[in-house]
């Protein structure tokens, strides 16, 4: 009978260290992580930080020393493709590694957390630089919407907030939900965030895009009042709708033109469309979505 002799064991993880003690199993996506970035460099020029969890996954920041910039097997196994425009966070790469650890997708780093947070700090936005938000949101979801797709989950925990020489930028994440946008020819699940959640999803009802604007219209409504987007701070109508005489109240010296944007994109009436809005040419900033 041949001698089957024993695999020599593998270099054991480094124990988690953290609220939940020291001896925690690593998590799969860890793992797959650290798959992955060995593959690629020395795992000492790389150094990883959790820094979020979801529903569908872990979100871990990986930094990498000078050493492996410009690592061209780096950029073989994550090619990172032309500059994108401002307004979504910039994709660079998607990798399975095996078929018993999930897959692993390298996205851009953006530093100044989600657009809720800065709401609800005493940082100090000017209506110009909410005007800016909002125009850089607007253009993500706009090319978003242009490539056939629809976010089905906007809200300000899923705008992120990059801050480059003291100014903010906007940026659309979290794409876990999205969907094309459909024909009709069958109804999509009810999915979302309830607070932002358009009425004719929570009715149940086909829907398309245009849910997307809706939850737009209450982010443009939590920037503009720097409120939370809870009905019970934020009015909304007994149809799910903005009650825009009660919001107005909240509002001070906001421009008119943001305000009626935020209306504008918050209607619920079947006959008017809502519609992603575009910049103007005036200085106003924005222009009145058609109807």
């Amino acid at each position: 009978m041949e001698r089957v002799e024993p695999e020599p064991e593998s270099e054991a993880e480094p124990p988690m260290h953290g609220v939940h003690g020291s001896n925690r199993t690593r998590p799969s996506s860890y793992r797959a992580l650290r798959s992955a970035v060995s593959s690629l460099a020395r795992l000492d020029d790389f150094s990883c930080e959790k820094i979020g969890a979801g529903f569908f996954s872990e979100v871990f920041k990986v930094s990498s020393s000078s050493a492996i910039h410009g690592n061209q097997n780096f950029a073989q196994k994550f090619p990172v493709g032309k500059p994108q425009m401002v307004g979504y966070s910039r994709y660079f790469g998607f990798r399975v590694m095996a078929w018993f650890l999930p897959p692993l997708a390298l996205i851009q780093y953006i530093n100044g957390g989600n657009l809720e947070q800065l709401l609800d700090s005493d940082v100090h936005l000017s209506w110009s630089a909410r005007l800016a938000l909002a125009l850089d949101i607007a253009r993500g979801l706009r090319y978003l919407h242009a490539k056939g797709i629809f976010h089905r989950d906007l809200t300000s925990k899923n705008c992120l907030v990059r801050w480059e020489g003291g100014v903010c930028s906007a940026v659309v994440a979290d794409f876990g939900l999205a969907e094309k946008i459909p024909d009709y020819r069958y109804p999509l699940a009810v999915v979302g965030s309830p607070y932002w959640m358009a009425p004719e999803v929570l009715r149940g009802e086909l829907y398309n895009e245009k849910v997307d604007v809706f939850a737009y219209g209450i982010i443009l409504c939590e920037m503009i009042a720097r409120i939370q987007a809870d009905p019970d701070i934020l009015p909304r109508t007994e149809d799910f709708g903005l009650h825009v005489d009660a919001f107005i109240q909240m509002v001070g010296d906001c421009p008119a033109h943001f305000l009626n944007l935020a209306v504008v994109c918050c209607n619920v009436r079947k006959d008017e469309t809502r519609a992603v809005p575009s910049r103007s040419r005036s200085d106003s900033g924005f222009v009145r979505p058609a109807r």
